[in-house]
């Protein structure tokens, strides 16, 4: 199958994601005993202090320089070209040898040797008899975050592969069926999967899910002894245009002010898929605020780094330019009332206005000045007394500040009217 011819220059490559000099790095005896699970899952039994000597997968140390066994391991959950069950790392070189399935059989002793450390794979997860398409060839599935894929059974594409994997560094990743490596794909982060080609019975190794960047590459006959299913992405088409500064009135009198071209450096709080910006910015202004709030969010029209194209945010954060993306800042609307007095000729009045966040009303002062307001509200107001002003014998204060803030507030409004008179006059 297409799988095969590259797969040893394919692995190699994908180790460059966990591989390092090893000779110029001390810590090669560090050994994680008595069992580690590698990032795609496999597990294994550790072993500080030994050798495996025979079960080599092959005659040479598998092709890299690798800083401990960790790294020795991780390559192993990662081979491509045959299964491995188990790896034998020598400290002083740094060489790391892939072991084969008779590893884990009773004939194989580790021998004590400190220049040594081994590890053997869970078997158990190497196995899969059931390597049926699971679904009926031909037909349309969609993931739970609601993307639909067209399901070709028996079929392999080969090469496209996206080597970013599940954005933690780490290729191809490891499914347990069709429809959760499917899952994996529409949750890829860093680049769109356009398909995906799965192999249940990891006769290349425990990573039998293989993310791609196109949907129309060459394909093969994937029924024989390695069976391989393909699966082909359909993600919609947005159609999507952005008004750099416009705003949107949510819930909660929220207010949603959106940048055009822009990304947001923020934390995540969580990636969604949504068809447009509006249902995206909802998503951020629903967001319980028990443990977190959402302060703003990025859209991703184009996908280009994923059907998960809804980023919502833990704090609004610096804008970065992006073309193509869009994003939006939600906050409060301010509360404030004000008044302003001027005349309709210039330079005589301009307005200086108190302003109160909590909403209330406040008075507003006029005076004479000598260049021209251009903010001016070309009104007259003339002062009203709430019921909250008015004497009470509950409220001493009325005698003293309060009773004269409001002569104050009735004379300069007299003032205020009689030199308007004045003028038209």
């Amino acid at each position: 199958m297409s799988l095969g011819s590259s797969l040893w220059a394919r692995s190699a490559f994908s180790l460059s994601f966990i591989t390092h000099n090893v000779r110029a790095s001390p810590g090669r005896t560090s050994c994680p005993e008595p069992d580690y699970t590698a990032p795609n899952g496999l597990q294994f039994d550790v072993e500080c202090g030994s050798h495996i000597p025979s079960a080599n997968l092959y005659d040479d140390p598998f092709p890299g320089d690798y800083n401990n066994v960790k790294e020795c391991i991780d390559a192993c959950s990662l081979a491509t070209q045959a299964p491995c069950f188990g790896v034998s790392y020598h400290i002083s070189s740094g060489d790391c040898f892939f072991k084969n399935s008779s590893v884990s059989t009773a004939s194989v002793t580790p021998r004590r040797n400190d220049d040594w450390n081994s590890a053997v794979a869970n078997a158990e997860q190497l196995e899969n008899t059931d390597t049926s398409c699971g679904y009926q060839n031909g037909t349309t599935q969609t993931t739970p975050n609601g993307e639909e894929f067209d399901i070709i059974c028996n079929t392999d594409m080969g090469g496209h592969d996206s080597l970013v994997g599940n954005g933690g560094g780490y290729w191809p990743l490891h499914a347990d069926s069709l429809a959760e490596c499917m899952d994996m794909c529409s949750h890829q982060q860093l680049e769109l999967c356009a398909a995906v080609a799965y192999n249940p019975g990891m006769e290349h190794g425990y990573g039998n899910c293989y993310p791609k960047l196109v949907k129309n590459g060459s394909r093969s006959y994937g029924g024989g002894i390695a069976k391989t299913h393909l699966a082909i992405a359909k993600p919609p088409t947005i159609d999507f245009t952005c008004r750099d500064k416009s705003t949107m009135n949510l819930m909660d009198s929220l207010v949603a002010t959106t940048y055009c071209d822009y990304d947001r450096a923020a934390r995540d709080l969580v990636i969604y898929h949504k068809d447009n910006m509006t249902s995206c910015v909802d998503s951020c202004a629903e967001w319980p605020s028990q443990n977190s709030t959402c302060h703003a969010v990025v859209f991703d029209s184009k996908m280009e780094k994923g059907y998960q194209n809804c980023y919502l945010k833990a704090e609004k954060g610096n804008q970065v330019v992006h073309v193509g993306f869009a994003n939006a800042v939600l906050a409060a609307p301010q509360s404030s009332s004000s008044v302003s007095v001027s005349d309709s000729r210039s330079g005589l009045f301009s307005s200086r206005t108190r302003t109160a966040e909590t909403g209330t009303a406040t008075s507003t002062e006029g005076f004479v000045a000598g260049s021209t307001s251009t903010n001016s509200v070309m009104a007259i107001s003339s002062p009203t007394i709430s019921p909250s002003d008015a004497p009470s014998a509950a409220s001493p204060r009325v005698k003293g500040g309060r009773s004269k803030a409001l002569v104050r507030t009735v004379l300069g409004a007299l003032l205020v009217s009689a030199m308007v008179l004045e003028l038209a006059v």
